[in-house]
């Protein structure tokens, strides 16, 4: 079996909880057989496993979840250690992990399909990013600070409001002393948040509850609770089957991770959430629970070069959601950064502990693949910073496996001369083989649509190749043509080859050697 190294370098993937800037390097060593789909999720959990066993995460970890998504769809993920510390009940793949802020993107999302469905306003105009609280609650104009004026959805998701973290009045999770309607009790939170004095200039950065406001909003709007609407319109069109409003279950599932506090010498002690946590006021800024494949299906909405993104929210939508807004994160509430697995493109993120867990989402739209994990425990506060590391250490070993599965080529519709089975060649299993069994062959390849490619490679069974010619199908002035994009010798078992980026749903491969040539794998990106 052929084995390659990958170097990556960990970039600064920073909780908000606290100033870290990660930067670690090492050389992770890989089989290619992580490349097919029956072997994905099995490597995947030996390397939770490995990370839990080494004391690499500094700590002990009850249960650690991951997942990766390329090209929108979830090609590996993965559950390892122990539903509650102590005991032998094993984690299983669809248990529940508490998100904590990742629901603020969740909260974002759903802003998104609102506004995609031109929600209307009291005013007769209709919900943008720009929507200011006052125009959804003019009778509160009166008790509001007068900086809050014009503060607008964006302001509040972006944490750019200039408002402190949660009202000073009270903790916002205490709202549910005041009314039984969860609506009503975030109108209240809204009435107290609007009445404190800012902490920073509206504009400028502060991280805070801002979602929750706008949860109220959104509530005054279409006269649902955010939970209702969350269960309607969010869940089913992201395909999200296992989240919920509230820390965890309550009464507690028999399909859930429980939560850990840490003793002083780092000894995980369950904890359990206590009844009605799963109606708090604070849920749109960060109380849900989920799988880790439903983070990984709420991160993949946000793929906006992705060909199999789900949901119904337009693309310009999206992609208007993960603009940045000055001083502050993006219009749906991600934060922006350096990749944990290094390079130079920047990436969305965002985080969410509540000291009893750690979840943590990432989004690299320039290579089209996302990275999903979780824990059972917040180990951040033994050792500042170790928590963001270990994760950032496993999202490099997922996107160094998914280098490859983000080819555009793997499950393509495809043809060839000859003898052998085309598709073997585009199926991502590396123990298949297309084998023409001819010294001259041409294999067709029909994309998912027409999308830009910039690299190819192969891996070959053997040295049989001793010529190529990669080409693609383009309309010009005189007709569809085939265009030839990349030519070389020799193949061997992992060759890669880059050319001119190109746009073309139709790739023709053409092969020339031996009676006895055979290939594993064709990957195009």
């Amino acid at each position: 079996m052929t084995w390659f190294a990958v170097t990556a370098v960990i970039g600064g993937c920073v909780a908000e909880e606290a100033d870290v800037s990660i930067d670690e390097s090492a050389e992770i060593v890989i089989p290619q057989a992580v490349l097919e789909t029956a072997a994905r999720n099995a490597y995947l959990k030996s390397r939770l496993a490995a990370m839990m066993s080494s004391g690499e995460l500094g700590t002990p970890v009850p249960a650690l979840g991951a997942a990766l998504v390329v090209d929108g769809k979830i090609v590996a993920s993965a559950v390892h250690g122990v539903r509650t510390w102590g005991q032998p009940e094993v984690a299983g793949s669809n248990d529940y992990f508490n998100m904590g802020s990742v629901g603020k993107v969740a909260t974002g999302y759903l802003v998104a399909q609102m506004i995609a469905w031109n929600t209307p306003l009291p005013n007769g105009q209709t919900l943008t990013w720009s929507t200011k609280v006052f125009d959804v609650f003019p009778e509160l104009a009166a008790y509001s600070h007068p900086a809050y004026v014009n503060t607008t959805v964006e302001q509040l998701l972006s944490h750019t409001s200039g408002m402190p973290g949660g009202p000073s009045r009270e903790p916002d999770d205490q709202y549910a002393s005041r009314y039984a309607d969860i609506r009503l009790r975030r109108y209240a939170y809204v009435k107290d948040a609007i009445a404190d004095t800012p902490v920073v200039v509206p504009g400028k950065y502060f991280y805070g509850g801002g979602s929750i406001i706008v949860a109220a909003m959104l509530e005054r709007l279409v006269g649902f609770s955010w939970e209702k609407m969350m269960e309607m319109w969010v869940e089913p069109q992201l395909g999200m089957t296992n989240t919920g409003p509230g820390q965890a279950p309550y009464p507690p599932s028999n399909a859930f991770t429980t939560r850990h506090e840490k003793s002083a010498n780092g000894t995980p002690i369950p904890w359990s959430p206590p009844p009605g946590s799963d109606l708090q006021a604070n849920s749109p800024a960060g109380n849900l629970h989920g799988s880790i494949n439903d983070m990984a299906k709420l991160a993949s909405a946000f793929l906006v070069n992705s060909a199999h993104r789900p949901g119904n929210v337009p693309l310009a939508t999206i992609q208007d959601a993960i603009t940045m807004v000055p001083n502050g994160y993006t219009k749906a509430g991600w934060a922006t950064g350096g990749a944990p697995w290094g390079g130079t493109s920047p990436i969305l993120w965002k985080n969410g502990s509540d000291g009893k867990s750690k979840a943590l989402i990432c989004v690299s739209n320039v290579e089209n693949f996302a990275t999903v994990a979780a824990m059972s425990v917040d180990i951040g506060d033994a050792a500042p910073g170790t928590v963001h590391i270990a994760i950032a250490a496993l999202q490099r070993h997922l996107a160094t496996a998914g280098s490859y599965l983000r080819s555009k080529t793997i499950g393509a519709i495809a043809t060839a001369t000859g003898t052998g089975v085309a598709t073997r060649a585009v199926d991502g299993d590396l123990n298949t083989e297309w084998k023409p069994g001819a010294t001259s062959a041409t294999l067709t390849l029909t994309l998912a649509g027409a999308i830009p490619l910039s690299e190819l490679r192969i891996a070959e069974k053997g040295n049989h190749i001793q010529s190529f010619t990669l080409q693609g199908r383009f309309d010009t002035l005189f007709g569809t043509l085939w265009i030839t994009i990349a030519s070389g010798n020799a193949v061997g078992a992992n060759y890669a080859a880059s050319f001119s980026s190109v746009t073309t749903n139709q790739l023709r491969l053409i092969v020339n050697g031996n009676a006895n040539m055979a290939i594993d794998e064709v990957w195009v990106f």
